[in-house]
């Protein structure tokens, strides 16, 4: 049987789904591009991650799209990206950092963590008061980078990206999306078993979110004037601090805290994600187990994996360790019925590591 796998499907965002998409904020300098975009953008959004890939890189211009060394993934000087215009170089910026973002929604790590490079490495070669000036989009690929990181089960290396994210969205003024990046770090501190930093990180964000809703045209947050700005929402943080709870053994705790960002979750739908839901539940699930509250748990496991299917498809990387700790679950409970479940769950989580290897569809 396998072993249980602690750190679950975990919340990292508001969006992105999970945190809102800090890439999908600011595009292209180039007019041209902008339907091309905006296209990518709405596919994003329906989850069509490939379709939204190609159109993202058919708004790139290869003068600049060339200029990488394919096993490096480093920029390579040329007299043509030195002469470029900043906006138009800003412009492929954008660009990567979206389409990594759509990758590692795709579950894509390997491709989203070479494209968010490429938008960093690009970013590097800008002028110094264009870089001054679009501290905006380097935060952005800085935070997606360190959530593929965590995606990818590498939290140390997640940290010092997202600590340089929201040191750059505290110099902006940019309280809300601070809060939105507090909020993967310290998804990335309790991955690493730092749970103390953990705490502090979720708490900072809390601090934010309530602190803007209860002050709307607070005028410590200049830049959540923008009409596209997003706040990554108490719920999400609540569920953070629940399976925080979990791993620091407080099970009852983490239950009622957990309970507390469903109950938010059930008078406002709209509050959440169909992924990130299912994350909630499944952490209730968890914790559920921990108790030996096992019909309990049967019950929040068979919601979160429904949900899970239904949003991400039945083989999503997201939904691995909930296979596993399913399957775990069904091990300990009497019945030819959960021996069944069981036995399916396991055969998912074996089918989606292979095909993790393979780098097959997910879907």
């Amino acid at each position: 049987m396998f072993r249980l796998l602690r750190v679950s499907a975990l919340l990292s965002r508001t969006r992105s789904g999970l945190t809102p998409p800090l890439s999908h904020r600011r595009f292209s300098a180039c007019a041209s591009n902008d339907e091309l975009i905006s296209s990518g953008l709405r596919a994003v959004a329906e989850r069509r991650y490939n379709d939204a890939i190609s159109l993202f890189e058919k708004s790139m211009d290869a003068r600049v799209s060339s200029q990488f060394n394919s096993e490096t993934n480093q920029l390579v000087e040329s007299t043509t990206t030195a002469t470029a215009d900043p906006q138009y170089v800003l412009h492929h910026v954008f660009v990567y950092n979206n389409v990594g973002e759509a990758h590692r929604l795709a579950g894509s790590f390997t491709e989203a963590k070479a494209a968010l490079m490429r938008a960093l490495n690009l970013f590097d070669k800008l002028p110094l008061d264009v870089k001054h000036a679009e501290k905006l989009i380097r935060s952005s690929a800085l935070n997606n980078l360190g959530l593929v990181y965590i995606d990818m089960l590498q939290p140390k290396d997640a940290i010092p990206h997202l600590l340089q994210s929201v040191g750059l969205r505290l110099e902006l003024g940019d309280a809300a999306d601070a809060a939105t990046v507090y909020n993967n770090l310290g998804l990335a501190y309790s991955h690493d078993s730092q749970f103390a930093l953990s705490r502090k990180a979720y708490n900072e964000a809390l601090e934010i979110v309530r602190h803007l809703k209860a002050n709307p045209n607070s005028e410590v947050d200049v830049q959540s004037k923008r009409a596209d700005k997003q706040l990554v929402g108490e719920v999400y943080l609540l569920g953070n601090l629940g399976l925080l709870g979990i791993h620091e053994k407080k099970y009852e705790e983490a239950l009622a805290t957990l309970h507390l960002a469903e109950g938010m979750i059930e008078q406002d739908p709209r509050s959440m994600s169909g992924p990130d839901y299912a994350s909630v539940l499944n952490n209730i699930a968890l914790a559920c187990f921990y108790l030996k509250k096992y019909n309990r748990s049967h019950e929040y496991y068979s919601r979160a994996i429904a949900l899970f299917e239904a949003s991400l498809g039945q083989y999503h990387p997201r939904l691995y360790s909930v296979y596993v700790n399913f399957a775990t679950l069904c091990g300990k409970m009497k019945g030819s019925e959960r021996t069944k479940e069981g036995r399916e769950a396991a055969m998912k989580a074996k089918a989606i590591a292979e095909r993790i290897l393979t780098k097959q569809p997910e879907r």
